[in-house]
This record gives C-alpha cells, structure tokens and sequence, in this order.
C-alpha cells in the first residue's frame, strides 16, 4: 500500500468512527430522552395520587366479602415484605392461594397473566434484592370499578443485584468503558434506595376479583441521586434487566 492509499484509508477510518460515535450519541440521547419521559409521567401520576388519599386500615378479606378497596390493602399487607425465595414457606403459600381466591385466573400481571407469574416476579425481586419493604400510603378510586394505590418502596442493591440484574456492569470489558461500568458498580453496591410508584387494580364486580394488577416505581430519580449523571443512569439501564420503572425486562435466572 503506497501512501496515498494508506492516507485514504486512514481518512475513510476516521470518517467511519466519527459516524459510529454519532449513531451511539444519537441513540443515548433517544434512550435518555425515554427515560426522563418515563420518568415525568411516573411522578405526575404520584403527585395526583397523593392529592387524593384515603384512609387505609388494616383488614383481611375472604372471597365473599371481597371488594377491590379491601383486596387491594390485604395485598400490600401480605406482600410488604416481598415473597420468600422458596416454594415451601409457609408465607409464600398464603400468598397464592389469597391470590387465586380474589384475583381472576387469567389476571394481567406485569410479565404476563396469572397468579404465579406475579408470585415468581415477587420471588425475583426477593433474591435479587435485600431489605424489601413495600408500603401502601394511599388508595384512588381510578376509571370504572379500578382502584390506583400509591406506594413507597425500599430495597438495599447487592453484589446479587449487581451480578443478575445489572450483569453488564460486572462484564471483563478492558479499557475506559469497562472502567466506567465498575465505577458505577462501586457506587451503587450496598446502597438502599427509595422508589415511589403505583399499582393499578382492574375489578371485576360480577365475579368480584382483580382482572389486572399492574404496578410501576420510579427508580431512575434515585439512582440519579447516587451516580449524579443521566449519562451513568442511562448505562446503567442500557442492558440491565429492569426497566427504570422497576418492570422486569426479563426475571433473571440463576
């Protein structure tokens, strides 16, 4: 290769990065742009909820007396603490069966439909997380017979949280980019953060159970708050496998 042609390649290179570079530029503004999006209608939703509560006390219910307003806080009583990571407790077992007898067998959960998928995402979140504590401070009557509760979510990030639902920033990448991603590993390990979020409970008044239970908690506002940077936040996310809103992209498996 003569020096012209080495010349020319060395130019058609550096126009090759520069365009890469703008494409990944381009696509971190859209992905950081959705965030904040997400973000916005999260907290709007919170807002409206909290202008509205209603007062909340402590009841169990029995199918034949059920209403989405007592299901509703019978669910966040029984599920405060998450759901143990195993099929045998005695608390998991009261949990699915309140769930078949108030709940609709095909009910829209996050993830899919039915009892034991919201049972397995509950189990997710127990073995990938420590110190779940979900509280419901407030119910809304929403569209039609539903009912939207406002609720405050802890949960302390883990070495687990880090290798099943963050795998991406634990990967054997070299150079400043996986530097990078073990930064933002450092500072989010062992921290317990708060999410603010809503649970929208779809009723069926015929047969009186739930037909949906779909929930959602803002956990881009404080991961911000610990990396300091919509830039570390969107990296985070990019390839993790839960959404900022706190659904499951995928359960991990271990």
């Amino acid at each position: 290769m003569d020096k012209r042609d080495a010349a020319s390649w060395l130019v058609y290179q550096r126009e090759r990065h520069r365009i890469n570079q703008t494409r990944y530029r381009e696509r971190q503004n859209e992905f950081l742009a959705r965030l904040v999006e997400d973000n916005r209608k999260v907290r709007e939703e919170i807002a409206g909820l909290e202008q509205s509560r209603v007062s909340i006390t402590p009841l169990q219910v029995t199918p034949r007396e059920a209403n989405v307003w007592g299901v509703a806080v019978e669910y966040f009583r029984l599920f405060r603490y998450g759901v143990p990571d195993s099929p045998l407790t005695t608390s998991s077992c009261v949990q699915l069966d309140f769930m078949r007898a108030t709940m609709a067998q095909n009910v829209e959960v996050n993830g899919g439909r039915g009892a034991e998928t919201m049972l397995k995402s509950w189990k997710g979140r127990a073995r990938w997380f420590d110190d779940v504590d979900v509280e419901l401070l407030a119910l809304l009557k929403g569209p039609g017979d539903s009912v939207v509760a406002s609720t405050k979510a802890s949960i302390t990030i883990t070495d687990q949280t880090l290798r099943y639902v963050f795998p991406h920033l634990r990967s054997d990448e070299d150079g400043a980019a996986g530097a990078k991603k073990a930064l933002i590993a450092d500072r989010i390990l062992g921290q317990q953060i708060v999410l603010y979020g809503s649970t929208i409970f779809g009723w069926d008044g015929d047969c009186n159970r739930v037909t949906s239970a779909l929930a959602q908690s803002d956990m881009l506002t404080p991961m911000l708050a610990l990396l300091g940077s919509l830039d570390d936040v969107a990296l985070l996310f990019d390839k993790s496998l839960m959404l900022p809103d706190s659904k499951w992209k995928a359960i991990p498996k271990n």
